[in-house]
């Protein structure tokens, strides 16, 4: 399979041609090495960055893992050597917008059948790349097959912020502190397909007898798209038969070389070939497990539910001093005032904006699909402000706008110092945000944990965003932390101008005109999404009513500064409300902040109950693993008991127990990897 770096491969112009490549999600922050890490940790509790590369010019090195610690990135790192040539010390770490050098498949500059329709100069410097997270935005974002599901663009401010790269013209690279060999992780080496079976540590932690391989390297960065050095073999070391070779990716990325290219990607890539399409059988000195068609095992991140409301979850909360029962939070920070504490997680306890309360969300179209079944009316959905006074907190009004296709009924949210009567400030993406309150960037001032990445240029300018739809191809995609990426935010920020939400290439005015406002009742299809409802609304109605009209003539702005709504903050009056605060989101943008987040997917079922979960059955004794009061469904003495919630205490057997199920095949694999090869099928039943 010829190297994408050859300068002249002929005329090989297909996607699908046998040409190969290295693969996007071997780079770190992508979403599968994201996904890798997450299943590491969850057996481990070990939080680190993978990621591939070179360690000097040694063969006997092709295929082991290091643990390298540096000075400028929050966590350690875990890398195979997957390729070589680079000076002994120092790791060259495959990285988005690395660097191109002498073997460049990425561009036409170095192949003429690049995996990017681009030119060198998109890419910076020639080694390093782009010194700047600024000039990202001026990467080609997509390969020339196919749709990534990672945005280069984001994945070249991803090393910035991250520290994997710094800002400085002489000396970007980090310094390693300490670096030593450590046994390969399988969820890493399962995405190269090269396995060691002499590895010197056999802990993925740097052992006593196993000494620091060096202190005084460097960190470095390269992208050349080519296919790897140990892609060709030529390794010296004792390597797992089944494993013995570095698998590079098809034109797409992502499509192994021994697979048929998929559209969209497979959601975990991994080594195996596609389990019914084996590939052609080419010159081997010996058979591989890869020319088979033995199925794989995919991980595929957990759906995100439709709609998320603020109902609190039976888990452990997020801030320990807050009386959820009565719908108080106000330990939870707003993120936005978020400025010295040092909380790194996505699971730290600071509150956002809900991504999915933005205008044209996925979820908003649901609740408004929901409402039109109830009512037959079809409008948009939203959420936002109408002036400061505390009196209109939790109140829903209707809304005729000049150039929207129908009318909007939209809930005050937050105080809006600015909104005068007439107006109201709508929620949707890149809706803009002021210097004192933005949760979704870190511009030094404030939001040191940021919803979004990237930088305050990205958005267009701090109040109303971008005034053009081209605009809205700079914006960050998804927040940081969303496991479930469900709405694009380029995407949102597009239909808000096609929609007429804004009206492009008017700086002066970009708002459309409220020709008709009123009050009415709040569908609860809305209000179950922010949490806060009124038991004193003046119109029973969703339709405007004599004498509850509010002044005509003013504009629809708009406002996105994923920062804690003010009402998610002040308690409203008893009086007037059913419930008293707004409940805004956690870091991803969807868990509310009453629930836990949910980014982690379970990978493997188990038998350990899970810490601090509310148990199914309240007589039963978890610590002992004895639950004989969970009764059997196949009793059919059991009467009236139709939930699937964890009120239904009903048991059965687990689907994963079955013979080939997906996750039985993982074990298998896991078995197999610690056990020198040893192939068998589990199963369980009665003897």
């Amino acid at each position: 399979c010829s190297n994408g770096a050859a300068s002249d491969l002929g005329d090989v112009t297909s996607c699908a041609s046998c040409v190969t490549y290295s693969c996007f999600d071997w780079l770190p922050g992508s979403e599968d090495m994201i996904q890798r890490e997450q299943l590491y940790y969850q057996h481990t509790l070990d939080k680190v960055y993978f990621g591939v590369g070179s360690y000097g010019n040694d063969p006997s090195k092709g295929g082991l893992c290091y643990r390298i610690k540096t000075d400028t990135i929050d966590r350690d790192l875990i890398v195979q050597v997957v390729s070589k040539h680079v000076e002994d010390g120092n790791f060259k770490l495959m990285l988005a917008d690395g660097g191109l050098g002498a073997e460049n498949a990425c561009t036409f500059d170095g192949s003429s059948v690049p995996q990017f329709a681009s030119l060198e100069g998109d890419w910076g410097n020639l080694y390093g790349g782009w010194s700047f997270p600024e000039q990202c935005a001026l990467l080609p974002d997509q390969p020339a097959c196919g749709f990534a599901k990672d945005s280069m663009q984001n994945l070249c401010e991803f090393s910035f912020t991250a520290g994997f790269r710094k800002t400085d013209l002489l000396d970007s690279n980090p310094s390693i502190t300490h670096v030593c060999e450590v046994s390969c992780p399988s969820e890493l080496w399962m995405a190269t397909g090269l396995h060691r079976l002499d590895e010197v540590n056999s802990d993925f932690q740097c052992a006593t007898g196993v000494p620091p391989v060096a202190t005084t390297g460097q960190l470095l960065r390269y992208m050349d798209c080519a296919k790897p050095e140990y892609a060709w073999g030529g390794i010296n070391g004792l390597l797992d038969p089944d494993y013995d070779i570095v698998v590079p990716c098809r034109r797409d990325g992502y499509a192994r070389v021994n697979s048929i290219p998929t559209m969209p990607p497979t959601s975990w890539p991994s080594y195996a070939p596609t389990a019914t399409n084996p590939p052609t059988p080419g010159p081997s000195k010996k058979p591989s497990v890869r020319t088979t068609t033995t199925p794989t095992f995919t991980v595929t991140s957990p759906t995100p539910t439709v709609l998320p409301t603020f109902a609190p979850s039976v888990d452990p909360l997020c801030c320990s001093n807050t009386v959820y029962e009565a719908w108080q939070w106000p330990y939870c920070k707003n993120a936005a005032n978020v400025s010295s504490q040092s909380v790194t997680s996505c699971s730290a306890c600071t509150a956002y904006q809900c991504v999915d309360w933005n205008v044209l969300s996925s979820a908003m179209q649901e609740r408004e699909a929901n409402f039109l079944i109830e009512t037959g009316e079809k409008v948009y959905f939203g959420v936002g402000s109408y002036g400061n006074d505390l009196s209109r907190a939790g109140l829903c009004y209707r809304l005729t706008v000049n150039g929207i296709d129908r009318d909007l009924i939209v809930q005050v949210i937050t105080e809006g110092n600015k909104v005068a009567d007439g107006n109201f400030n709508v929620m949707m993406a890149d809706g803009g945000f002021s210097d004192e309150y933005n949760a979704c960037v870190n511009t030094k001032k404030n939001a040191i944990l940021p919803q979004f990445p990237g930088n305050l240029s990205q958005w267009g300018g701090n109040r109303g965003g971008w005034v053009n739809q081209s605009g809205c191809d700079l914006i960050p995609e998804y927040p940081i932390c969303a496991a479930n990426r469900v709405d694009n935010m380029r995407t949102l920020c597009r239909e808000s101008f096609q929609r007429g939400f804004r009206i492009p290439n008017n700086v002066a005015a970009s708002n459309p005109t409220i020709s008709k406002m009123c009050a009415v009742k709040c569908p609860s299809q809305l209000w179950t999404a922010t949490g806060l409802h009124r038991k004193d609304e003046a119109n029973k109605q969703v339709q405007c009513v004599a004498g509850l009209s509010e002044p005509a003539g003013g504009k629809l702005s708009r406002s996105m500064d994923c920062s804690k709504p003010s009402y998610g903050s002040v308690s409203i009056a008893n009086t007037f409300a059913d419930t008293q605060r707004v409940v805004p989101c956690r870091r991803d943008g969807y868990t509310r902040i009453n629930s836990r987040p949910t980014s982690i997917p379970t990978l493997m079922p188990t038998a350990s109950p899970t810490k601090n979960d509310t148990l199914c059955c309240a007589d039963t004794v978890y610590r002992e693993y004895e639950w004989p009061y969970c009764q059997n469904p196949a009793d059919s003495t059991i009467l009236s008991v139709p939930s699937c919630a964890a009120s239904s205490c009903l048991s059965y057997q687990c689907i994963d127990w079955n013979v080939l199920s997906t996750a039985m095949q993982q074990r298998e694999k896991d078995y197999k990897s610690k056990n020198k090869g040893d192939n068998v099928y589990f199963g369980v039943g009665s003897y």
